[in-house]
């Protein structure tokens, strides 16, 4: 007789094994497929459906205006028609989108920048300047020029070293 509690071997449920509703929903997934209708093609259908019939209405529209031949009444009635259609579009372009143009992800970066104390400075560079100088080449090393203590940069001056 076994134990009660604790590890037993090959107890409880398998891995990757599958439920009865993930069984379920799989088959109605690959009978679509197999159908050729996937939830990215029937979005996609009814985007460019609300767009074709929002272009029509639109069309339409411009064409009434240019005519005089609706009641303002109907005129306005068609721009709600057209908003709509639109607003359908849009809203089925915002739910394909993540399908069709995936997000970046994000990327952390781990670097480790050593930043000598002995900084090169112009003469004269008052605590905040040389703060500011040292924040900088800590946030972009390439500012940091390999420079001779004795040579001066061109441009700048003398360079001296601080302690």
């Amino acid at each position: 007789m076994g134990t009660f509690g604790g590890y037993q071997p090959n107890a409880g449920r398998k891995k990757g094994g599958i439920n009865a509703r993930t069984a379920a929903l799989r088959n109605i997934a690959d009978e679509a497929l197999a159908a050729g209708i996937t939830p990215l093609e029937v979005m996609l259908q009814n985007m460019r459906f609300y767009h074709s019939e929002a272009e029509t209405i639109l069309a339409d529209l411009l064409k009434d205006l240019a005519e005089h031949s609706k009641t303002p009444e109907e005129l306005i009635s068609a721009m709600k028609e057209l908003g709509s259609f639109k607003e359908k579009a849009q809203k089925c372009a915002v739910d394909a989108a993540p399908f069709l143009h995936p997000h970046l992800s994000a990327v952390s970066v781990n670097a480790n920048i050593k930043v000598d104390r002995n900084l090169l400075i112009e003469d004269g560079m008052d605590v905040d300047q040389a703060a500011s100088l040292y924040l900088a080449l800590v946030n972009d090393p390439e500012m940091l020029l390999l420079a001779d203590d004795s040579a001066p940069v061109e441009g700048e001056g003398d360079v001296v070293p601080v302690a």
